[in-house]
């Protein structure tokens, strides 16, 4: 309960000063899957309304390992927010001087919404998987075997083959 009213909190704090400060609001989001593929970490994080593919050089500052059941504070380019009491909008940008930034491709942090835990796991830097989304790795729904030549005749069928293995 205390999670989902710090949420509304953080959420109509940020909408309801957006016009009077220029704040593009903050999209919360949760780790669904994370893979190591080499030197990249691949990083699907999500919401009920969109799902990011992100990725990170594992030698990189900033390319953390989001922890499950928590929720994260997306910024990309456009997002301009300020915390409560606080004088400098928090920005990418602002992210990028304490991390790494990422030359080739869209940048994307994500910051823990409830800080106090490890440093290196509190802001993460990431690329964005324009290519994917994070789609490639849906389900695909298989309806059985195929059975190729069925009801032809044996010559039929080794003439159709002909056609396959050449």
């Amino acid at each position: 309960m205390r999670l989902i009213l710090t949420v509304a909190v953080l959420c109509c704090t940020a909408v309801g000063a957006a016009s009077a400060q220029d704040i593009v609001p903050l999209e919360v989001v949760r780790l669904e899957n994370v893979r190591i593929d080499g030197d990249i970490k691949i990083v699907t994080v999500g919401n009920a309304k969109k799902h990011y593919s992100l990725f990170c050089n594992v030698k990189a500052d900033g390319c953390i390992t989001p922890e499950r059941d928590r929720n994260y504070l997306l910024f990309n380019k456009d997002t301009r927010w300020k915390m409560p009491g606080a004088k400098d909008f928090l920005s990418l940008v602002w992210i990028q001087d304490w991390t790494v930034k990422y030359n080739q491709g869209e940048n994307i942090a994500l910051v823990r919404e409830q800080g106090g835990g490890p440093k290196d796991k509190d802001l993460g830097m990431f690329l964005l998987d324009r290519t994917g989304g994070g789609y490639e790795q849906d389900t695909v729904v298989s309806d059985g075997p195929i059975i190729y030549g069925t009801g032809l005749s044996d010559a039929d069928r080794q003439n159709t083959w002909r056609h396959f293995l050449c």
